[in-house]
């Protein structure tokens, strides 16, 4: 669901689950690490306690972005809160009651991680309940101009566009969906002269080409930075291994040769 958070936000805030309100947190950080408003917070004596996302989330939604980025590690303990309700801060072996709705998203195919060993089998079904596939910004161009109104909605000034700004937003492709809309509508209000957003105003940021084919695009990203580092090493002592010169191969190959006859 790229761009789902404007949508999942209205939707968690809505209904009886509790006066907590909506809670965001992001399943590409390592947020299983001790930083600002982790999804489990540290219990260490000495600490200043701080409740974790799924604390704060208590009696309310708790909206977890990119859920295909957990680490396994962290999947595990997600599987847990959502089927026994529990949770244990870091350092801690008490079980904390928690009750939240859950609404998770994600821009990757999750069958396909799930097929592929990357996402767990027995977390994507309780996950899976009830699904909303968000088709692509292209293929919904009649929501671009509510987007529009609402990004510009935000300025402290009043900011108007011109239609053939407008239409130019409408016919570009956004390969990056809501993100890349906000990002060039963000760029066209420090562009726009006198508060008004013409054509030369929209720039689209430049498309970097995917990596190539070969061994650093099978990096194994996902299961933290020691395999990388050790891929990357081997193959870097691969490279720089001293290979024989054409003349030492040449006077081998004479060598060899006269040997034999």
């Amino acid at each position: 669901m790229p761009g789902s958070r404007p949508t999942a936000k209205p939707r968690g805030c809505s209904g009886s689950n509790g006066p907590s309100g909506f809670v965001f947190a992001s399943g590409a950080l390592r947020i299983d690490a001790v930083g600002p408003r982790p999804v489990l917070a540290p219990d260490r004596p000495g600490l200043s306690r701080r409740i974790g996302r799924f604390e704060q989330a208590n009696e309310g939604t708790l909206f977890l972005d990119e859920v295909a980025d957990l680490p396994m590690p962290l999947q595990a303990k997600l599987l847990r809160a959502t089927q026994e309700r529990t949770i244990e801060r870091l350092g801690s072996n008490q079980p904390i009651q928690t009750n939240f709705r859950l609404i998770v998203a994600t821009a990757q195919d999750v069958d396909e991680a799930v097929a592929s060993g990357q996402f767990r089998e027995d977390l994507f079904y309780p996950l899976n309940v009830v699904k909303m596939c968000l088709p692509a910004l292209r293929e919904r161009r009649e929501d671009i101009p509510l987007f529009v109104q609402r990004f510009l909605s935000r300025s402290e000034k009043p900011v108007t566009i011109q239609q053939n700004a407008l239409d130019r937003i409408i016919d570009h492709d956004w390969p990056g969906n809501v993100r890349e809309l906000e990002n060039v509508i963000t760029r066209a209000f420090a562009l726009a002269p006198g508060g008004v957003i013409t054509a030369e105003c929209i720039e689209f940021a430049r498309r970097h080409a995917p990596l190539a084919a070969g061994w650093l695009g099978q990096i194994p990203y996902r299961e933290g930075f020691k395999p990388v580092i050790r891929m990357v090493e081997a193959e870097l002592l691969r490279a720089a291994r001293p290979r024989p010169c054409s003349a030492f191969r040449d006077a081998f190959s004479t060598r060899k040769c006269a040997s034999m006859v």
